[in-house]
């Protein structure tokens, strides 16, 4: 359902769904009947609660009045959507009409009793949210010691949390940190995010600081630059094993092998900190797209939630072992930044956004050694992701002529020219939160100068 943003309109659909609700609620009291899971398993309500006075809840009749009803509630403030999660919304509101309302009819029901059930919830959300400061196991180059921020989140040791966090409190929280640690050693996570989120309920503010240092790990990943990027995760996330284990048999004779897999290994001690001093303003950029992720009232909302969904495929396309699984995330990266809505779409957002940020037009040359121009480079990428996602190419066995490496290259400076160019982009006089918009900015501050760099790894 669409929430609408008429006000007498949405009163008047509230009130709707609230009468349906309240005329669909169904009681029966404790008698002599045994009231357990299983009658109340068979009475096939669609919302189903034991009390001691008896089984109340709602029948089948209310299930779209519930949903809509629970929708119009959790969108109505903007506080509701960011501290906690709808079923939350859905499962208080019906309490709320089951306790207020059993025993009127629906006929008597006004504008005031809306209002009611919305208090009783915004006193419940109140009293349910809270500060939760979460510790995030993440695995990141190992030869470093310097905490660093990217926006929010803060990158610690293991060592240096210990040292400072646990060591210096009065002592009662070493027991429970104890599973986290054990988990980091056995996964071989050296590093801790450390991030804040204000009124949230615990469950959602859990979420919101998962999500949003996987976006902060995704700066790290375009700052390093490197293959081993993909190595960068959360510990608890989608992860590449941190050993590669092979054994296998020839007419030679066996043969074996152990791989580390390791973000960073090749780096010696301070290049990691180096990286990070380079490319801090990227670091910093991407630190705000996600204080507006945090927020839902901040910033140029759909220009910032598209680069922050992008960089979340990316971040999962890179860790994807399967080639033709990660150029099919990494291509959805790149669509989903540029909010394309249909193939024709893609191709023109596509187009669109490599003229806007690397200055090429339609008919250039994008991919030197296959002389593949951009609007053919669009067109492939394209299709190529529709067709393995319907099935039309084999996920397993089909070869692709698109490079990953380069794919990867490219989504990576997509994602990076757009968060750089986004904050210039910001300082402008009353900059519209439209794509067509910031892509005319970007277009007219556009450069060449990575497009050797991009072709070059496209062709590798």
């Amino acid at each position: 359902m669409q929430a609408t943003t008429d006000p007498k309109m949405r009163n008047s659909q509230a009130l709707t769904h609230l009468r349906k609700l309240v005329g669909n609620i169904y009681f029966e009291p404790q008698r002599t009947r045994v009231l357990n899971s299983a009658y109340l398993s068979e009475l096939n309500l669609v919302v189903g609660k034991i009390r001691p006075a008896g089984i109340v809840g709602f029948r089948r009749a209310a299930s779209t009045a519930i949903s809509e009803f629970s929708e119009l509630i959790f969108r109505s403030v903007h506080g509701y959507e960011r501290g906690c999660k709808y079923e939350t919304v859905r499962n208080q509101v019906t309490n709320i009409i089951l306790e207020e309302f059993l025993n009127c009819l629906p006929s008597d029901l006004t504008d005031v009793d809306v209002t009611r059930v919305e208090e009783c919830f915004a006193s419940w959300f109140s009293e349910h949210v809270d500060l939760h400061e979460s510790f995030i196991p993440c695995v990141l180059p190992p030869r470093s010691s310097n905490s660093f921020l990217v926006g929010p989140v803060r990158f610690i040791t293991r060592d240096r949390f210990v040292e400072h966090e646990l060591k210096q409190s009065d002592g009662s929280h070493e027991f429970t940190a104890r599973p986290l640690l054990d988990a980091m050693t056995k996964g071989d996570a050296n590093w801790i995010a450390q991030i804040s989120i204000d009124r949230c309920m615990k469950d959602r503010a859990q979420e919101l600081a998962d999500l949003s240092v996987d976006l902060a790990l995704v700066g790290v990943q375009l700052a390093i630059e490197t293959d081993d990027s993909k190595y960068v995760t959360r510990l608890h996330a989608r992860t590449v094993p941190r050993y590669r284990v092979t054994l296998s048999r020839s007419p030679k004779g066996w043969s074996g092998g152990v791989e580390k897999q390791f973000p960073g290994m090749a780096f010696g001690v301070g290049v990691f900190e180096d990286v990070l001093t380079q490319r801090g303003d990227i670091l910093e950029s991407i630190g705000r797209r996600i204080v507006t992720f945090m927020d839902i009232t901040a910033g140029l909302r759909l220009l910032e939630t598209a680069w922050a969904d992008a960089a979340y495929w990316f971040h999962e396309g890179l860790a994807e072992p399967l080639d033709t699984i990660a150029i099919t995330k990494l291509e959805t990266c790149i669509e989903v930044l540029l909010r394309a809505e249909n193939t024709r779409g893609s191709e023109r957002r596509i187009c669109e956004g490599i003229e806007a940020f690397y200055g090429l037009s339609r008919d250039d040359i994008f991919v030197p050694g296959l002389q593949l121009t951009v609007k053919r480079f669009a067109k492939n990428l394209v299709r190529d992701r529709s067709r393995i996602l319907h099935g039309s190419w084999s996920t397993l066995t089909h070869a692709l002529d698109v490079n990953r490496t380069g794919l990867e290259v490219v989504a990576g400076g997509l994602l990076v020219n757009y968060t750089v160019g986004l904050d210039q982009y910001m300082k402008t006089t009353q900059p519209r939160d439209v794509l067509d918009s910031f892509l005319t900015f970007a277009r007219q501050h556009s450069s060449r100068q990575r497009q050797a760099r991009i072709s070059s790894a496209i062709n590798t």
